[in-house]
């Protein structure tokens, strides 16, 4: 690019090796005369300038009182105003150039948007410019404050120092929370990790802020890199245990249940791919293969995910199939979306004994479903797996960016139900997980099922406590065997949250065929909206919001309302959930913002019976900063 740029500059007249002579120079003298000549009659001077000018600075008062009028004039001059009542200028007559300073009294006036024509009288002439004028405006966002990002969760303290005497003093992974960077890894503090001795990363989910690295001494390690700058916590890998039964039964009763069939002539599931992050794969089985649409091994990082370890089981076959077994194919079952396509993400380690689930396996597997920088590779994400214990803030990062990728996340709530109740496992328990509870073929929680608060909403998981032959109540699916040699595709029963959970995420599915652009918020509002409530009125920590149910999930999607916004000086806007919204024209002092849905048409917002409510107040001020309000609602 420079060369062209310099090629367009003009050349010298002067040849090299030319040379005047006595005859040429009068010829070039003659030529430069007329092409002087030419220049003048081609191209007259321009007019000199008007000597009068009218400029206001700012242009446009929106919120503001004042402004500065730049007269410009070689005599006298006048400026007047077309709103004399309510605007001033000062000084409004003068000789020569010179500053005038209007100013608005909006005491008067109602709020609104209006315009003031200026007019500049000279003695060489006249100007006149109009000067938009308008009331303040704030910018309000409405948020759901029951939901995804914000269910109410006690967070345990995470902080470096505070986990240190966790780790154990030989070679082994830690997680590591960074500084977030958008689009690239933090490469300073990737540096200064890397600086020690015997340190390996292994991954940077930059979109989340958490790198994870492999360390010789677990205990040193986590010392020096917690005393890094822009380190905010220091972690230990968890260990996550698959939720699951004793495998039998005899039929597909969990399908009947929530009417995923009836569903499928309105969604399902194409178009939209469900990742399952488990292990025990067997992605060749004749009743999955057509439907898997890919695979990652989230530990060694390869595609190869074939189960061929007996430890490893065959749990991942077994809730694949639940949530898209190929429908219609002669063969087997029918999952509850067998439209969908499966990405199978294995986060088993087959290489250790008992072939180990890890929280760092579910952060790489969360980090390649989410795929930063490009489209997230599933809409979906199924986690039948967890701990009793809290995960650490680096699986809280992963799933918050996985969340905000647009990714809807479900886990299993747990199976340590007892004698006393048993809160809900991580990472179902994490506000942007949607946890599910498991149900009995009578629609009651079965006796194995997790509860709590975070509960979202219960499935079908079977509800036999021993083995009692048929298995009639147990999920059938899915299944590798390794009981025979060589091992045998099949299906088996099963029961737990484990089977609970794809269900759910099939339902998800469906629901994204039905409208894709759906975000993982309203996906959660219509399972919740659709289900069968049990239990005691509305959410409780049993049943969560009930049973799903496919066919209402999606007539609740169809008519999910729009949020209106109300304000204190009567205006109604129609607005969409966690987009700023610009409300002009405010009245001056304290205003009342009011957001809701009427779901029944009669007039008002937030009725009780679902029907969402919530209210901010701000302060609006002339010649102040336009205030940005938050409006959370919330179910009545």
């Amino acid at each position: 690019m420079p060369s062209r740029v310099r090629s367009l500059r003009p050349r010298s007249g002067r040849r090299r090796g030319y040379r005047a002579s006595a005859f040429a120079l009068p010829l070039l003298l003659l030529a430069l005369t007329l092409g002087a000549c030419n220049v003048v009659q081609t191209s007259p001077a321009p007019p000199p300038p008007p000597s009068t000018s009218l400029s206001v600075d700012p242009t446009v008062l929106n919120g503001v009182t004042r402004a500065t009028v730049h007269v410009g004039a070689s005599g006298s001059w006048s400026l007047t105003s077309d709103h004399p009542g309510w605007v001033s200028l000062d000084p409004a007559s003068g000789s020569g150039a010179t500053d005038v300073s209007l100013t608005v009294d909006p005491s008067g006036l109602q709020p609104a948007s209006y315009a003031i024509r200026l007019t500049l009288q000279a003695a060489d002439g006249s100007h006149s410019v109009q000067l938009p004028f308008s009331f303040p405006d704030a910018t309000v966002t409405v948020t759901r404050g029951d939901t995804l990002s914000s269910q109410a969760l006690a967070r345990p303290a995470t902080t470096a120092n505070a986990k240190l005497h966790a780790f154990g003093s030989g070679p082994g992974d830690l997680i590591v929370g960074v500084a977030k960077v958008p689009a690239q890894a933090p490469a300073l503090q990737l540096a200064s990790i890397r600086a020690g001795q015997g340190v390996r990363v292994r991954s940077a989910f930059a979109s989340a802020g958490v790198v994870t690295v492999h360390v010789q001494d677990m205990q040193a390690a986590a010392r020096r890199i917690a005393g890094l700058p822009g380190v905010r916590y220091v972690e230990a890998p968890q260990r996550l245990e698959p939720f699951s039964n004793d495998p039998y039964r005899s039929q597909q009763w969990n399908l009947d249940t929530v009417r995923a069939e009836q569903a499928w002539p309105s969604g399902d599931g194409t178009g939209t791919t469900i990742a399952v992050l488990d292990t025990g794969f067997d992605p060749s089985h004749p009743d999955l293969a057509a439907n898997v649409a890919g695979t990652y091994n989230a530990v060694t990082g390869g595609s190869d995910v074939a189960v061929t370890n007996s430890a490893c089981g065959s749990h991942g076959t077994h809730v694949a199939g639940i949530a898209a077994a190929v429908a219609n194919n002669g063969v087997g079952i029918a999952g509850a979306a067998p439209g969908a396509k499966l990405l199978l993400v294995d986060i088993g380690n087959a290489s250790q004994s008992g072939c180990p689930m890890t929280s760092t396996a579910l952060i790489s597997a969360l980090q390649y479903v989410t795929n930063a920088g490009g489209t997230p590779r599933a809409r979906v994400v199924n986690m039948s797996l967890g701990a009793t214990n809290d995960l650490g803030q680096g699986v809280r990062d992963a799933l918050t960016a996985a969340q905000q990728a647009g990714i809807v996340l479900v886990a299993a709530a747990g199976n340590d139900q007892t004698t006393q109740p048993t809160p809900v496992a991580y990472p179902a328990a994490y506000p942007q997980v949607l946890a599910v509870g498991a149900t009995t073929p009578s629609d009651t929680l079965a006796f194995y099922s997790d509860r709590g608060p975070q509960l979202w909403v219960v499935a079908p998981g079977g509800g036999t406590a021993t083995d009692a032959g048929t298995k009639p109540d147990m999920i059938l699916s899915t299944w590798y065997d390794f009981s025979t040699s060589p091992p045998t595709e099949t299906y088996a029963y099963d029961e737990g949250t484990s089977m609970a959970s794809p269900l759910v995420a099939a339902l998800a599915a469906q629901l994204l065929t039905s409208r894709p652009a759906a975000t993982p918020d309203q996906i959660a509002t219509a399972l919740a909206q659709g289900a069968t409530d049990l239990g005691a009125a509305g959410r409780d920590a049993t049943y969560g919001y009930g049973l799903v149910d496919a066919v209402n999930s999606k007539a609740a999607l169809a008519a999910t309302s729009p949020l209106t916004l109300h304000t204190s000086d009567g205006r109604t806007f129609d607005v969409v959930r966690g987009v700023p919204f610009t409300v002009p024209n405010l009245p001056v002092g304290n205003v009342t913002f009011t957001a809701g849905t009427d779901d029944n048409g009669d007039g008002t917002l937030g009725d009780a019976g679902g029907e969402l409510l919530g209210r901010a107040s701000a302060s609006v001020a002339f010649d102040a900063a336009s205030p940005d309000v938050s409006v959370t609602v919330t179910p009545q």
